[in-house]
């Protein structure tokens, strides 16, 4: 009798960070589908090529006027919203690399809930940001808010815990997020620094060992994380189809 072992595959080693790939890349591929519509013309679009801000807009974009008028949703539709194709395939390639790492250590309940809250942070900060620049109108998108609260939870983690080894492997993805403020155009640094400082506070309470019980517990915010963000997306696609079908 012979035996075989299945290998896993990605999306079972790591379903959130694969759900959030998924999301980020379905939404974007709605971005382009409508910015295609206007262009009139596909070989018009090539990876720096930005996407529509008025498609954004119907998306879920987020600016301190939207939120003025009590469109919450945009706090975290505005998370899976990328700029351009370049934007988004630098974000995805954080993401892939820093879920690898961080869906395990954390679990995949606490994970997706410091990375929504990071998202959430992020959006605030730049709507903030916004206002007390005098420009109530100014717009973001981009998943690298929350990767910059997964960076900023590793980084407290690791000084924490004396964890050099942890710190020195944050140097990479602090470099990639770095690159991103010399490569995109109008990156949104407020946003950078709410997603940080949010991840940050998530990495004051990331153990050194999470147990399976810890890990548990984490579900029923997870659970909050997941409604709000499925309603979020909800709305977005509904403004889409709603506003530019």
């Amino acid at each position: 009798m012979i035996s075989s072992v299945r290998e896993r595959r990605f999306h079972e080693d790591f379903p959130v960070t694969a759900l959030l790939l998924l999301f980020n890349i379905a939404f974007f591929f709605l971005e382009t589908i409508g910015t295609l519509r206007k262009l009139g013309d596909m070989s018009e679009l090539d990876i720096m090529v930005p996407i529509d801000p008025i498609v954004t807009y119907v998306l879920g974009s987020i600016s301190f006027d939207d939120l003025s008028r009590g469109e919450y949703w945009r706090l975290l539709s505005a998370a899976f919203l990328h700029g351009s194709a370049f934007h988004l395939l630098l974000n995805m390639v954080v993401l892939f690399d820093l879920g690898k790492f961080c869906e395990p250590f954390l679990s995949s309940w606490k994970f997706f809930t410091a990375y929504v809250a990071s998202a959430l942070g992020s959006s605030l900060a730049s709507a903030g940001y916004g206002w007390l620049k005098g420009n109530p109108f100014r717009t973001s998108v981009g998943a690298s808010g929350a990767l910059a609260g997964m960076v900023g939870l590793l980084l407290v983690h690791s000084i924490r815990q004396r964890d050099t080894d942890m710190r020195d492997g944050l140097l990479r993805w602090i470099l990639m997020l770095v690159a991103l403020s010399f490569i995109m155009p109008n990156i949104d640094h407020a946003g950078h620094a709410g997603g940080l400082v949010t991840g940050a506070l998530f990495g004051i309470s990331a153990p050194a060992y999470m147990t399976s019980r810890a890990a548990y517990r984490w579900r029923w915010p997870a659970y909050a994380a997941g409604a709000m963000t499925l309603v979020a997306l909800g709305i977005s696609a509904w403004s889409y189809f709603a506003r530019l079908s």
